[in-house]
């Protein structure tokens, strides 16, 4: 990724700090820390996205925001624990995101298996799950409070059918 970044134009002269982003510390306050794509359910347990919280909190300017974007499970739609879902399709690829959910522990593992002529390729990961509200009461432990939730960064409103959420946490003056 990082290569990645340095070929792109200006790549060269961004600042990069490699490591775990419940932890790593750098220089400087911000007035903004952004986890996007579900990056925090990355974190193997909650007390790592509880420090990942308070990371962010500890980087943050006052009146700084630190913001969330995860996606938003519903358990009801696991089958015995399992889901079965199509992701994409055309018709020279297709791919099938295979779901095991434990309701308990709140662990997802998934494998993605991705089929097309040129074979077969399987991705396979395990998440913590995190509801809204959870990250409502880690951002609480940080000394954030919840100043914005939206459905997606169009700013769409957050209700109870969205899949995904954009959550903003603001650092208290």
């Amino acid at each position: 990724m990082l290569e990645q970044l340095r070929a792109k134009p200006g790549g060269e002269d961004l600042p990069v700090v490699i490591g775990d982003f419940a932890d790593t510390e750098v220089d400087g306050a911000f007035t903004v820390v952004v986890l996007a794509l579900h990056t925090i359910f990355g974190l193997p347990t909650p007390e790592r996205q509880i420090r990942c919280f308070e990371n962010a909190a500890a980087h943050l300017e006052p009146g700084g925001v630190f913001v969330v974007e995860a996606r938003v499970m519903f358990p009801e739609e696991f089958r015995g624990g399992h889901a079965v879902e199509p992701r994409f399709f055309d018709e020279q690829q297709v791919e099938i995101q295979i779901q095991r959910f434990d309701a308990v522990t709140q662990r997802v593992q998934v494998t993605n298996v991705h089929l097309s002529e040129g074979g077969v390729t399987l991705n396979a990961y395990e998440n913590q799950y995190t509801t809204p509200r959870e990250f409502d009461l880690m951002g609480r432990m940080a000394g954030l409070r919840l100043r914005d939730r939206w459905e997606s960064w169009k700013r769409e409103l957050f209700t109870a059918s969205s899949r995904r959420h954009v959550s903003v946490y603001e650092r208290r003056a």
